[in-house]
C-alpha cells in the first residue's frame, strides 16, 4: 500500500477530506496514491503537513522512486 494512503488510513481520513484540507484536486490525490504521478515538493509538504507524519516517511526515496509497500 502506498505511505500516503496508508498515512490517510491511519488518520481515517477519507480522500475528500484530504482533498479539503490540501485544496488539491481528488483525482491527482488517487493518482499520487496509486502511484501514477509523483507530487510536487510542495504537494509532499502539504499532504505530510495535514496527515501529520513526517514527509520523509510519507513520501520514501528510494531509486528516485516512490516506494511501494
Amino acid at each position: 500500500m502506498n505511505r500516503v494512503k496508508e498515512a490517510r488510513f491511519k488518520k481515517g481520513k477519507t480522500q475528500m477530506q484530504l482533498f479539503k484540507e490540501t485544496g488539491m484536486w481528488p483525482s491527482r490525490i488517487s493518482y499520487i496514491e496509486n502511484g501514477y504521478m509523483r507530487p510536487r515538493e510542495e504537494e509532499e509538504i502539504r499532504i505530510s503537513n495535514t496527515l501529520g507524519f513526517e514527509r520523509s516517511w510519507v513520501f520514501p526515496r528510494k531509486d528516485s522512486k516512490l516506494e511501494k509497500s
